[in-house]
């Protein structure tokens, strides 16, 4: 893998996430891995601030990003210190002044894989915006981490399959992380295997369902992980635009939402 940009979230969970970072790069040994903070503009739906309001807000925003890069300056020395065959990714601190819809997608198009944090109910509308665009305007593959997650990651993966050009884009670029890990498959009753693009997986077990509405599908995928204990779903994205999934529910949307385990999904 070439690039890896990793979107970061709460500072509270740096330690956690960095954790994470480190076991996919173990996986994947990209060459460079860019850690980018995008900060709350200040008014961004918030439209009755005071100047002064505004100015706490953006030293608040200073001060979260300045904590999160000595958190990855500090695991950056130690990644150093623990590589002995002097072979290690180029990291890099990104904290561009612009908002999500501009940046990501000139920044995410340039990566072969982006991590960021599952969505909250809490999330702000810029850090929906985040999500959004990583999905929508990138054409990369997203691996989704929830907060403060601890477990293993790409052990035990279940690779949720259903026919869709977005399924198909997210197994191939699945595979990389599939390697020695046990798989396990849920298919849709109606839907063929992929043997052309995934035809050297060892899957341990198979389950055929028929996933309904978006809703009972959404909540078979969790419960099929949670039977399987994996520690990781893989699944196709959002079929339709943007706009339409804000508008109608959707399978995708139910799993990213209500998931306690990281998801790796593409459009």
């Amino acid at each position: 893998m070439r690039r890896c940009l990793v979107i970061v979230g709460r500072p509270e969970n740096a330690e956690e996430m960095l954790n994470f970072v480190s076991g996919i790069a173990a996986r994947l040994q990209p060459d460079c891995i860019d850690f980018m903070a995008l900060r709350e503009p200040p008014g961004d739906g918030l439209s009755l601030l005071t100047e002064s309001s505004t100015v706490l807000l953006r030293e608040d925003q200073a001060d979260w990003a300045e904590a999160w890069r000595a958190r990855v300056n500090l695991w950056r020395q130690n990644l150093y210190q623990a590589v002995t065959d002097g072979i290690f990714p180029e990291i890099n601190w990104l904290a561009p002044e612009a908002k999500a819809d501009v940046i990501i997608p000139v920044f995410g198009r340039d990566a072969d894989l982006l991590i960021l944090n599952l969505p909250q109910e809490r999330d702000t509308e810029h850090q929906k915006q985040i999500l959004r665009s990583a999905v929508f305007e990138t054409g990369r593959p997203l691996l989704l981490v929830p907060d403060g997650w601890r477990g293993s990651c790409c052990d035990n993966i279940m690779l949720s399959w259903k026919q869709s050009d977005c399924a198909r884009r997210a197994f191939e670029a699945s595979r990389p992380l599939l390697a020695g890990a046990a798989v396990h498959v849920l298919v849709n009753g109606e839907d063929p295997w992929p043997y052309d693009i995934m035809p050297e997986v060892n899957v341990t077990d198979v389950r055929v369902v028929r996933l309904s509405s978006p809703t009972a599908a959404g909540a078979t995928i969790l419960g099929e992980a949670r039977r399987w204990q994996a520690d990781l779903i893989v699944m196709g994205g959002y079929k339709h635009a943007a706009l339409h999934n804000r508008l109608v529910s959707s399978t995708t949307g139910y799993v990213l939402h209500n998931s306690v385990l990281p998801v790796f999904l593409q459009h």
